[in-house]
């Protein structure tokens, strides 16, 4: 199967980064998700209503609430799992220079990419050096199939690190990000045996360690777009996995089950989660300014999509605020800390906490941009102060975690080293690092009061 060398390329790649202005670690093109929905599409940020800034948010409850409408605690489990009943804080960094990550404070998660070329038959690279195994490959960036990424499932385990890995491969697989690419990936069974075996190497290097697996940010949304019943969109489950998924359903619900179960089966220790997009029923329930505009509902729909596709038997559920800071968007993308004016926190959590509550499972606040107000403007965003004086919102809406990282390469990166970086304009300065530092200092925040 050709591939389009564009979206060839690992991601296992460090985002913790020094002077340079450049990653530590490379690994060819990077294609990262993003809020906004793929141009094949109609656009998702519909343009203002006539009372866009009003400070009447409308549509239903838009209050992220005080937890679960149970008695139990969604996060509990999570937190029994982890060891740690505390909002988890990450950021997204490697190992490769171990001076650098030497550098920064403890955090509970550090997670990667996982994405590049998908070869044929990947459980077949037993050397790098096989026809069809190098390259761009993400397994052989490395001495050895899979070796980059066991020794940063190991280096997190030796320093008390969960790691978390994004899987982000079927906009290799599918040779594009779109609803069109995507379910022709789908359901041509060759391009999906080589992706779920791609994707059983991976559970198979991952073993008995702990980890996360925050599986296709875009690919669920995609999906959803053009078909709200997963049980009705055609993939050729069987065909593709015998082995695994024999008695799935030949369906899009039939595919996510298989993937989950697929984690259970070769990597029993990682808890798993499928990606939750704010744009995937047609609205962006985050950026649209349309004050009558019904979050709840939109979430619901969405919710009970990824439930179909067996949501509620993974761990977690990953949703994320945008892929960039909001300075590179213009004023408009920052969320209003004040909650009187669209966008803002309140609506935007309200819709995160339906997702958990309907599916059953907490979430996990992924690639949470860097940038701070003490930046360029480019780089400016205001999310990582609010989280960080709103935990208690954050653990109404059902929070287990937070994990920051640059979604662009020309986006705010996490930094160490703030004394020498000081000419550097995508350096945060330490920001980021300082504020989990401070906040694990305390002793954090129960997920569960």
């Amino acid at each position: 199967m050709t591939r389009n060398p564009a979206f060839q390329g690992l991601c296992l790649a460090v985002w913790l980064v020094g002077c340079t202005g450049t990653a530590l670690l490379g690994g060819g093109v990077q294609r990262q998700p993003s809020l906004q929905p793929p141009q094949q599409q109609p656009p998702h940020v519909d343009n203002p209503a006539p009372d866009g800034g009003s400070s009447n948010l409308g549509g239903g409850n838009t209050d992220a609430g005080s937890g679960s409408s149970g008695s139990s605690c969604l996060t509990s489990a999570f937190s029994l799992s982890v060891g740690k009943t505390r909002v988890l804080m990450g950021a997204r960094m490697d190992n490769s220079e171990s001076a650098v990550f030497a550098a920064a404070p403890a955090v509970d998660v550090r997670y990667q990419y996982v994405t590049g070329y998908v070869p044929e038959a990947p459980t077949a690279c037993t050397s790098c050096s096989n026809s069809g195994c190098s390259g761009n490959w993400w397994g052989c960036y490395g001495s050895s199939p899979g070796s980059q990424l066991r020794n940063f499932v190991n280096v997190s385990a030796a320093r008390g690190t969960l790691p978390m890995l994004t899987y982000y491969q079927m906009i290799n697989a599918a040779n594009g990000d779109s609803s069109a690419t995507d379910l022709a990936a789908v359901q041509d069974s060759a391009v999906l045996r080589s992706y779920l075996n791609d994707l059983r190497f991976l559970l198979q290097q991952l073993g008995t360690q702990p980890a996360l697996l925050h599986l296709e940010p875009d690919f669920w949304g995609n999906l959803e777009y053009p078909n709200t019943d997963a049980t009705q969109t055609a993939a050729a489950v069987t065909a593709a996995n015998p082995t695994d998924c024999a008695s799935q359903p030949n369906t899009l619900a039939g595919l996510g089950h298989c993937m989950i179960s697929m984690v259970r089966k070769y990597a029993p220790k990682t808890l798993v989660g499928l990606h939750a997009s704010p744009w995937s029923t047609g609205v962006d329930c985050y950026r649209n300014l349309d004050s009558t505009l019904d979050v709840v509902a939109e979430a619901h729909k969405t919710a009970a999509f990824l439930r179909a596709c067996g949501a509620d038997l993974g761990d977690f559920v990953v949703v994320e605020t945008q892929d960039r800071d909001a300075g590179a968007l213009g004023s408009a993308s920052f969320w209003d800390v004040n909650n009187q004016t669209l966008p803002n926190f309140h609506r935007s959590f309200a819709w995160a906490k339906t997702i958990a509550d309907d599916v059953g499972k907490p979430l996990i606040w992924w690639q949470t941009p860097v940038g701070n107000m003490t930046m360029d403007s480019v780089h400016q965003d205001n999310r990582i102060d609010y989280f960080f004086s709103h935990m208690n919102e954050l653990v109404a809406a059902h929070t287990a975690a937070v994990v920051f990282g640059a979604g662009q390469r020309t986006a705010a990166w996490i930094d160490t080293n703030p004394t020498t970086c000081a000419a550097n304009r995508y350096s945060d300065h330490g920001y980021c690092l300082g504020k989990i530092a401070a906040y694990l200092q305390t002793g954090g925040i129960n997920t569960c009061p």
